[in-house]
Order: C-alpha cells, then sequence, then structure tokens
C-alpha cells in the first residue's frame, strides 16, 4: 500500500539520521530527521548546533512548531530573533492550548505583544497587549 511505503520510507530516513547523530554530524542528522518528517528529533539535533549559527534558529523553532511544541518553537524563534514567527506561534498556542487561568492567558498575550514589537507589528502588539489587559504597554 502506499500509506505502508511512505511510513517505510521515513523510517529509513529516521534510521539514517539516528546514524547521523552517532557519527556526531547534527546538521546532517537534522536534514535526514526533516526528510523523514521526524519533527522534534530535528529540532533536538538542530539545538545542539544552533548557538553558534542564530540563522538556524528559524529552522529549529518550525521544527518544534510541526512536532506541536509550540512553547519550544516560541523560544526557539526569539533566540534567533524571529519576532514575527514568535509571535504567531504565541497566538497558535492561545488557539491550541487555552489557558485555565485568566492570567495565564494574559502572560501569553503579554509574550506575543512583546514579539510583535520587537517585529515592529505595533498594531498587532497593541491588540495583543490589549487582550492581555496590559493597558500601558
Amino acid at each position: 500500500s502506499r500509506a505502508g511505503e511512505c511510513w517505510a520510507l521515513a523510517a529509513e530516513w529516521r534510521k539514517s539520521g539516528d546514524c547521523w547523530l552517532k557519527g556526531g554530524n547534527h546538521r546532517e542528522a537534522a536534514a535526514m530527521f526533516e526528510k523523514g518528517e521526524c519533527w522534534r528529533q530535528a529540532a533536538e539535533a538542530l539545538t545542539e548546533v544552533a548557538p553558534g549559527d542564530v540563522a538556524l534558529w528559524k529552522r529549529v523553532g518550525t521544527c518544534w512548531k510541526k512536532a506541536r511544541e509550540v512553547k519550544k518553537a516560541v523560544t526557539s524563534f526569539s533566540k534567533g530573533r524571529f519576532w514575527r514567527e514568535a509571535a504567531e506561534a504565541s497566538e497558535e498556542l492561545l488557539e491550541w492550548e487555552p489557558a485555565a487561568e485568566f492570567w495565564e492567558k494574559a502572560e501569553r498575550w503579554k509574550e506575543a505583544g512583546i514579539c510583535w514589537r520587537q517585529a515592529e507589528r505595533f498594531e498587532k502588539a497593541v491588540e495583543a497587549f490589549g487582550r492581555a489587559h496590559l493597558w500601558r504597554e
């Protein structure tokens, strides 16, 4: 079946990624994991080399987002100063994981507002700060 072939191919990419990882080549490992859509493994491999390459944080954040680890995506995008992506991920987090408490939700909107401000998208920042009831911001 077609689905079975896809799963087998993904497993091969993952095995290849594991081999590269054991050999210490995190970039190649991440590339293999991405081809196999093993997003968590790709993000973890890239995180090992990202501190020396700021541009990689966008790729790390994207992998975390695809793995549905949105909090880690926000952190990764922020580390690379990819503020628009961080703000969008913050807002997605609000949609996917509704906060139980008002203060939790306000904190998430505040985080989105800070990211939008850093991205110089001031209308979006004002909207996010308003939702967090931070009128002074």
